[in-house]
């Protein structure tokens, strides 16, 4: 991962901690390099320096406890009564450095898949339950064409987007029509999820993109929009005429449904003359909504009773 991705350490309160890890084939081995202010995903990163498992492919849990631990967790909140020994070393002090009993629980390739997912492009980790639960509440829509939510797995679904990404890439270096949203961030209720928002009824969500939207090959008039489901009015992103506008920042709002409900941020591109038309015609059931999957932004759960809680900390994406 980059180095802008990992928790810093911080500070000055920081002490030595003995890291004792049982693998899933039940040997056991030990991680002296790190300090209580280093975060779990740092310890991933140091088990993966010492045993070869890369650290998306595995999770963490302390013994005696049920909860799996989050990457940005320091090691020192896995320290707390009738947890931890003493270690064999010690620091300057004399003081004996904690020990931390822990336990890997590996989840394979497929986990691998879901953990960059979540990581290098912001999916939630509940990002396939969403799907199924979306195209399920649209029984007008059966999906089975391509997309079949009940049957994708993480390694499926990256694949796909892998893919997408391949040819957006090829496509940035000819004159076909290319639109894109390199990133993704948003302000509203419940925004600590990226690509998982929750808004109550009504509400306006402020987002911000970057976005590459060209076509040089003919003059033919295209528009890019942006929507929740088919709710009005959309965000107008970019209009081209054999033109480009390529990693340009655009700031728009979007009003959350009044029903609540699980929804989806989409983009579109139209051949028009104007943007007013590219809107008049977005679709107006769900029967065709298979598709709009190819060009997902974000997942909104409109919900009265949606819980404040802080931005996510980076944008969703940088794809």
């Amino acid at each position: 991962m980059p180095a802008d991705d990992e928790a810093p350490e911080s500070s000055s309160t920081a002490g030595p901690v003995s890291l004792l890890v049982t693998k899933p084939d039940g040997s056991e081995f030990s991680i002296e390099s790190l300090t209580t202010s280093s975060s779990v995903q740092l310890a991933k990163q140091a088990i993966e320096a010492e045993q070869g498992d890369a650290w998306l492919s595995f999770e963490l849990w302390v013994v005696g406890s049920s909860d799996q631990l989050a990457d940005s967790t320091l090691l020192s909140a896995c320290i707390s009564a009738g947890e931890g020994t003493a270690g064999e070393g010690g620091d300057e002090d004399g003081q004996l450095a904690p020990s931390i009993k822990l336990l890997m629980i590996s989840g394979g390739e497929e986990m691998v898949a879901r953990k960059s997912m979540e990581h290098d492009w912001g999916f939630s980790p509940n990002h396939l339950s969403l799907l199924e639960e979306f195209y399920a509440a649209h029984p007008e829509c059966p999906a089975t064409k391509w997309l079949k939510p009940a049957e994708r797995t993480w390694e499926s679904d990256r694949a796909f987007w892998a893919n997408k990404i391949k040819k957006k890439e090829e496509t940035l270096a000819v004159q076909d029509h290319l639109m894109w949203t390199n990133t993704f961030s948003a302000t509203c209720t419940d925004a600590s999820e990226p690509r998982y928002l929750k808004a109550k009824p009504g509400e306006k969500i402020k987002c911000a993109i970057n976005y590459t939207h060209k076509e040089t090959k003919t003059t033919c008039i295209i528009q890019f929009q942006i929507a929740i489901d088919f709710e009005h009015p959309v965000a107008n992103i970019s209009q081209i005429c054999n033109s480009a506008n390529i990693n340009k920042a655009k700031n728009f709002s979007l009003t959350a449904p009044s029903k609540p409900g699980l929804y989806m941020i989409w983009s579109k591109c139209c051949y028009h003359y104007s943007f007013r038309q590219a809107e008049d015609s977005y679709p107006t059931s769900y029967k065709d909504c298979e598709s709009w999957y190819a060009n997902f932004i974000a997942w909104v759960r409109v919900d009265e009773a949606a819980a404040e809680r802080p931005p996510a900390a980076k944008r969703a994406a940088a794809w």
